[in-house]
């Protein structure tokens, strides 16, 4: 899943963006085929990144 939300301070400070930027949130769960392994929510800068996805239609 991705989104996006005003930048936390936190995040903020370590991202060096001001307070009020806007980032994207990507929400990825990690599978075997059996069940998932890892999860992880990454967080970036609309400014800095550009998000490309490739969807086959077959």
């Amino acid at each position: 899943m991705i989104t996006a939300r005003a930048i936390t301070a936190a995040e903020a400070e370590e991202l060096d963006e001001p307070v009020g930027s806007i980032v994207m949130v990507i929400q990825r769960t990690y599978s075997t085929a059996e069940r998932p392994v890892e999860t992880a929510d990454t967080i970036v800068p609309v400014d800095r990144y550009e998000l490309s996805y490739v969807i086959p239609v077959g």
